[in-house]
């Protein structure tokens, strides 16, 4: 949750409540570029990670559009 924020300075686009107990790690945005700068291998692979949600995600919503979009031009004809 907030992964955007990293990579944008942003409000946080969602938020969660734990159903459970949980272990959370706060990442400082400033501090993960920097990091992801000097090739550190965690901040590298929680990018790549990151990169994969947000590709997923484009996907999904590209799909809704393109739906949508031919759902509004068969109801056209």
């Amino acid at each position: 949750v907030g992964e955007v924020c990293m990579l944008s300075p942003q409000e946080r686009t969602a938020s969660v409540h734990a159903k459970e107990k949980a272990k959370l790690l706060y990442i400082d945005a400033q501090h993960f570029l920097r990091d992801v700068a000097g090739k550190d291998p965690n901040a590298l692979q929680i990018s790549h990670n990151v990169a994969l949600t947000l590709s997923e995600r484009l996907k999904k919503a590209n799909a809704i559009v393109a739906s949508l979009s031919k759902d509004k031009l068969a109801a056209m004809l």
